[in-house]
């Protein structure tokens, strides 16, 4: 419940900012504004879900409002294309300007990952069929994909879908081949690995939680910590708890067995940061 509000916290100030801005990114307010939209829409798909036949037109239509509208989610991260604007002239020293603009960027890739992985998740309860709901993904992740495609390639925007739909139709069937099939296999791996990624983040965070538990800290202090990924919640506890109590790490056998398993599944989380983003 409390990462939708941080979503839209985290939305709203990535906006207001963007509205002070119109001189380089003048494009990030109304991507933002895009990107954001579906995640709303997501979250109102449970008040549309059908129980009685006669509620099934309007799902359809809000399905597939949803639908065509959800690619621009994570159609952001190809806004990176844009950092091409600055030299990054390492060797002329430090431009300040150029890494501000790289900070808010980034943010606003970062928002719509974000967004994205809550849309998933939003998606992964919506049917009592977990079959069906992966299923759901993976059409998600390709109409995602294709979506890209359509906007970054054949520079579409969302609003030729309610004028000229037809028009969307024929460019896609007529320009569509095998790197423009290549290029959505790759979004929906980028999309795929960004999933892997954070169940196996949630699955080690999960573990980390059951041994803070174990070690005798309460369930509201191990949730807490466990709240706390790569090695954050484990390293504040280290500064602030058991180095000035245990010096020389002189802890009970148990304390120390449940620790050493934290440390190792952090060094994991690293290796995995690396294998899913970087090999």
């Amino acid at each position: 419940m409390q990462s939708r509000y941080f979503a839209r916290i985290y939305f709203i100030i990535l906006f207001v900012i963007s509205m002070t801005e119109s001189h380089i990114f003048n494009f990030m307010t109304l991507n933002l504004f895009l990107a954001y939209v579906p995640f709303e829409l997501c979250l109102l798909l449970k008040l549309f879900k059908p129980v009685k036949a006669f509620e099934w037109p309007l799902f359809i239509v809000f399905g597939l409002i949803f639908l065509l509208l959800v690619p621009n989610t994570f159609y952001m991260i190809t806004d990176l294309i844009h950092l091409n604007q600055f030299q990054f002239n390492f060797l002329a020293g430090l431009n300040i300007t150029e890494w501000i603009y790289f900070t808010y960027l980034i943010l606003g890739v970062l928002l719509a990952i974000y967004l994205t992985i809550l849309i998933f998740l939003e998606i992964a309860h919506f049917t009592s069929y977990v079959w069906l709901n992966r299923l759901l993904i993976v059409i998600l992740m390709f109409l995602n994909g294709l979506g890209i495609y359509i906007g970054r390639f054949l520079r579409l925007h969302t609003v030729y879908l309610l004028n000229a739909p037809l028009k969307i139709v024929k460019e896609v069937f007529l320009i569509i081949d095998v790197k423009a099939l290549l290029f959505v296999v790759l979004m929906v791996l980028i999309q795929a690995t960004v999933i892997l990624f954070i169940k196996c983040l949630i699955i080690i965070q999960l573990m980390i939680g059951h041994l803070w538990h174990q070690i005798g800290w309460s369930y509201t202090k191990a949730i807490l910590l466990m709240c706390l990924p790569l090695g954050i919640g484990l390293y504040l506890m280290q500064l602030f708890y058991y180095e000035p109590r245990y010096t020389n790490w002189e802890v009970p056998l148990k304390t120390k067995l449940n620790l050493k398993y934290m440390y190792i599944l952090t060094l994991l989380e690293y290796i995995l940061i690396y294998v899913c983003f970087f090999m």
